[in-house]
């Protein structure tokens, strides 16, 4: 799947500016969990991942930010 390919290029140029970084500050565009997402302030990442469509951003406090980047392919 092309998407596989994309997130995993994604995931690999993001995890040298993002791992070993605290998040200062986070926000939700449109509907999400808006409440939870003050949990990631002041949390280290400590990994940046593929995992089929979705990238994963973990953090030091066990949670995780799974996102799917809205790409469609064959």
């Amino acid at each position: 799947m092309p998407e596989g390919d994309t997130l995993f290029r994604t995931a690999a140029g993001l995890r040298p500016h993002l791992v070993g970084r605290r998040v200062s500050a986070a926000r939700v565009a449109g509907p999400g969990p808006v409440p939870q997402v003050a949990r990631i302030i002041g949390q280290e990442i400590t990994a940046v991942d593929a995992l089929g469509k979705n990238l994963l951003i973990r953090f030091d406090n066990g949670l995780e930010v799974r996102t799917h980047l809205g790409m469609h392919g064959s």
